[in-house]
């Protein structure tokens, strides 16, 4: 670099040919890079938003590079205001409070990157071990447990059923208040056929209704009549049916349905409908103390009066069962129950299966192999059976629980019913209760007289599992079992629902709980507020959704009804 004199002013610096050279180069890069920058802008690439930057923050873990992290914050301090005070003014105390500052998150920088940062991250799901036992797997447009009654005083005794062909539910359950036992309310919610949101409750009992209701039946056709069977305390204690062709929003005056013989009251009905929409009915009923047993009762399809057949099975001390019907390859339908009997059983204490082909025949008893297996006697403390088809097979299966020992079992035929494998064990526990007496007094309704209007509820939970409820999974070629599950030798640990399966070529349910080998079980719902759960009750048509309702025993407030949705084809899929 040279100088020359300048008599007009001072002197100024003479660039060389090379400096001037690059100084020119210098002023092309910066135009071009102004011009990438007017570019980036353009394209939205401008300052990161502070949520932008705290995102990246999150994401990588470490704070951006090139941006400050945010400051410490005074903790805000407000003078109180001057008011002109009359009188002594009160003099100042110092409390000793001292204001601190509040800290500024705590970031460690990045490494230094490229000039742009990552302003919208993409997270990437990281694949996480399922072990059990565990919160609800991931289900497929599963719906989280709600409260579905909330309702005053105790509501129980809930049952569920789907249309079988467009999904939406309707479910059924007993209100009742301690000071007016005799004041019950039968109670109905619908969910609607679109939207899937639950209507609101509508009673559908014109007269008197005690407690439980005998705990109230329900089913729906495929034309969309709702139908509802519970026991009326309006004279002489019976059963009352009531229907529904609006969706629930009106319902039919009550009617009485005739009672064979001396049987006198109703009690865990169960409700179906065949293949040719014929309404059937099975329920206990009693004629003495401590005397129970088993009626059909069946009612033509849209109409017609009903007919009934007194004590299915012999023997006496009958107080839950259940049925289906299926069609056989000649076009006679034929009818298959499932009753636990403990006194004067066709085929020893247990549960005594019968089917009846056509309508108003007699019923032929057929027995389970093995029932006394690991438990004995069997004192069985609820049933549920199902039918359904798989790769053109027919199945039909039946599980119990037992009462005041832990117990949950299982029983399927491949021959329509006439015969049965021998008993599964779905769950059993080493620790039981000591063995229970079938000449014992029968558990009563609500023995603990805490309004569940449960037989045996007390014992029955101290054992650890029961109250079984079956459910057919098409899509992995699975039959699976819902039920009631507490800590052994633990009081006042939660009841929960959970879930059991097999594949329909073996006899072995997953999880193994078989009093040896003592797997976890599998989880069917995350805790709800209590998760003292009672007396599941599932319908599923076959295909998408099943629903399932509960009780909830709230234990220092009310009893509430619950209900939830899940896939059986996701939960029947999550171990190969």
């Amino acid at each position: 670099m040279s100088t020359h004199v300048n008599f007009c002013g001072p002197a100024r610096p003479v660039l060389s040919i090379a400096e001037n050279v690059r100084k020119r180069s210098m002023r092309v890069r910066q135009r071009v890079i102004a011009a990438i920058c007017v570019a980036l802008v353009a394209a939205g690439c401008s300052t990161p938003t502070p949520s932008q930057i705290e995102q990246t923050a999150v994401v990588l873990g470490c704070y951006p590079y090139g941006f400050p992290p945010p400051l410490a914050t005074a903790t805000a301090f407000i003078n109180p205001p001057t008011v002109p005070g009359i009188g002594m003014p009160t003099a100042t105390v110092d409390v000793g409070v001292t204001l601190t500052p509040t800290p500024a998150p705590t970031w460690t920088m990045c490494t230094p990157g490229p000039a742009t940062p990552s302003l919208t991250p993409t997270v990437r799901p990281t694949a996480t071990p399922w072990t059990r036992p565990t919160a609800q797997p991931p289900i497929t447009r599963n719906t989280p447990p709600i409260n579905l009654s909330n309702m005053a005083g105790y509501d129980v005794e809930p049952a569920v059923a789907i249309h079988p062909t467009e999904g939406w539910a309707a479910v059924v359950w007993a209100n009742w208040v301690w000071e007016f036992p005799n004041e019950a309310t039968i109670y109905v919610k619908t969910q609607g056929r679109q939207s899937k949101a639950w209507n609101p409750a509508r009673g559908v009992n014109t007269g008197a209704v005690e407690k439980g209701g005998g705990a109230p039946a329900i089913a729906i056709d495929r034309a969309g009549r709702i139908h509802v069977v519970y026991l009326s305390s309006e004279g002489p204690r019976h059963p009352a049916y009531t229907f529904s062709d609006d969706h629930g929003v009106t319902w039919s005056s009550p009617t009485a349905i005739p009672q064979p013989g001396n049987a006198a009251g109703m009690y865990y009905p169960q409700l179906w409908l065949d293949q040719s929409d014929t309404l059937h009915l099975v329920y206990t009923a009693t004629s003495c103390f401590d005397c129970f047993r088993y009626i059909h009762a069946e009612r033509p399809a849209r109409g017609g009066t009903w007919a009934s057949q007194d004590q299915i099975v012999p023997g006496e001390k009958q107080l839950f069962g259940d049925g289906t019907s299926l069609r056989l390859p000649d076009g006679t339908i034929r009818s298959i129950v499932a009753i636990g009997c403990r006194i004067g059983c066709p085929h020893g204490v247990g549960v005594a299966i019968a089917y009846r082909d056509g309508s108003g025949d007699a019923w032929i008893n057929r027995p389970i192999p093995n029932q006394n297996l690991r438990v004995s006697p069997q004192l069985v403390q609820w049933v549920d059976i199902i039918q359904f088809v798989d790769q053109g097979q027919q199945y039909v299966c039946t599980a119990w629980g037992q009462y005041a020992k832990s117990a949950t079992q299982a029983a399927c035929s491949t021959d329509n019913g006439a015969t049965w494998g021998s008993t599964e064990i779905i769950a059993h526990h080493s620790r039981t209760q000591p063995p229970g007496d079938p000449n014992a007094p029968t558990p009563t309704i609500d023995p603990a007289d805490d309004g569940s209007g449960e037989a045996g509820d007390a014992a029955v939970l101290i054992a650890g599992g029961y109250h079984p409820e079956l459910i057919y999974d098409s899509a992995n070629h699975k039959l699976l079992a819902v039920w009631v599950f507490v800590e052994l030798d633990q009081p006042g640990q939660p009841s929960t629902l959970v879930y059991s399966y097999r594949h329909l070529d073996s006899a072995t349910w997953t999880p193994v709980i078989d009093g040896s080998d003592q797997d976890p079980p599998l989880r069917l719902f995350p805790d709800t507020r209590r998760s003292a759960a009672r007396n599941p009750r599932i319908a599923h048509a076959g295909s998408g959704l099943a629903a399932v309702t509960w009780i909830e025993i709230e234990r220092d407030e009310s009893i509430e009804i619950y209900v939830g949705a899940f896939n059986p084809g996701a939960l029947a899929a999550q171990e190969k």
